[in-house]
């Protein structure tokens, strides 16, 4: 993983050949070797609105995007990594003036395809503020696989992305970039609020 790689003397961020013993996996990740003295697998990044997010269930179970700039790794891979010691969470934040921000989680977990990968967070600090909590246990929704706790509407269409909303968000990482429709942007509600879509946002992991 990130660490091995980052102890036999691979010390920049970059792409990297990983693998999992159990399940066998094996894959091309991005691994960013300096945020908080640690090494991390990123499965997550905006940072310049070049890759559509407004996309269906497959493309979102599968990944899609530029590990090297925008893209979302994948909610399968996602399911095998939490399962495979992969449960600590940070996500790493920027707004247009260059202030910076971040939460981390102690517990992530996303379940497999026959529960809609629901997830499961808890332990947060950070300074960013906890708008995960909300999605907290809810399973993942697209625009066309509505899956959330809304009555009469899907929170993905509604708000232009693919998330685990729940009626609806406090965060929407995967929202459309440059948005500043309530709630529809690149949103971290408790650090800019619903109308203020960021700069830049990064989800990764780590082994406990």
């Amino acid at each position: 993983d990130c660490a091995h790689a980052y102890q036999s003397g691979f010390t920049q961020s970059g792409l990297y050949l990983l693998k999992l013993s159990s399940p066998p996996l094996v894959f091309t990740g991005y691994c960013d070797m300096e945020t908080a003295d640690q090494q991390w697998l990123v499965f997550q990044r905006r940072v310049d609105g070049s890759v559509d997010f407004y996309r269906g269930w497959q493309s979102y179970v599968q990944g899609f995007g530029d590990p090297q700039k925008e893209f979302w790794l994948g909610n399968e891979p996602l399911h095998v990594l939490t399962g495979s010691g992969y449960t600590v969470l940070r996500v790493d934040m920027s707004d247009f003036e260059g202030v910076s921000a971040y939460a981390e989680y102690n517990s992530f977990n996303v379940l497999g395809a026959d529960v809609n990968y629901i997830m499961f967070c808890s332990g947060y600090s950070g300074t960013a503020g906890d708008s995960l909590a909300y999605s907290n246990g809810t399973q993942f929704t697209t625009f066309d696989a509505d899956n959330d706790l809304r009555l009469g509407g899907n929170c993905a269409s509604a708000f232009r992305g693919a998330f685990w909303y729940h009626n609806c968000h406090t965060a929407n990482p995967n929202g459309e970039y440059l948005s500043i429709a309530f709630g529809q942007g690149v949103n971290w509600s408790s650090f800019k609020g619903y109308q203020y879509s960021l700069e830049f946002i990064e989800m990764k992991l780590r082994r406990e």
